[in-house]
């Protein structure tokens, strides 16, 4: 389990009504400027009260995306017991059909599919920085396997020229 931070929302799996309009405004301005971005479609508020500092108002973002599967679809596998194994091939042939029908499900299909993924993350890293862009909590969570920004963060800086 990893340590909790001032910024983990403390388990609670909840976003506030700020962070939920930033990630709509981040996710627009990134693809105005052409940089490889899941979208939102809509921030919907909630009554539910959620304790950050102080008490804030619930929101949740509603995210287009061409994929939602991330690199920590791949790690939970990893650090799982029973099955994981098989698991991981079945995530990654779904993967390799849906978005990669390309490659073959097998272990020459497997290398390619990491070689193209390593590369569009570098483009889409290679796009921030060409922006001035900074992703605030940079995790395997947030992770596109598709090469697209995802999940903004705590925050996000752009400096274009």
């Amino acid at each position: 389990m990893a340590a909790s931070t001032p910024y983990s929302r403390h388990g609670d799996g909840r976003a506030v009504m700020r962070s939920a309009v930033r990630e709509f405004l981040v996710s627009e301005a990134l693809a105005a400027l052409s940089v490889p971005t899941s979208r939102a479609l809509a921030v919907i508020g909630s009554d539910l009260p959620v304790w950050r500092e102080s008490q804030e108002t619930a929101a949740i973002t509603v995210r287009l995306a061409k994929s939602h599967i991330r690199f920590g679809h791949f790690e939970y596998f990893c650090y799982s017991e029973k099955g994981a194994p098989d698991k991981l091939t079945q995530l990654l042939n779904f993967t390799l059909a849906q978005h990669f029908p390309h490659l073959t499900a097998d272990a020459a299909g497997y290398k390619q599919w990491f070689v193209e993924v390593v590369q569009s993350t570098a483009k889409m890293i290679a796009h921030w920085q060409a922006v001035g862009f900074a992703h605030g909590v940079m995790n395997t969570d947030n992770m596109s396997i598709l090469g697209d920004t995802f999940d903004f963060g705590a925050v996000c800086i752009f400096r274009h020229l």
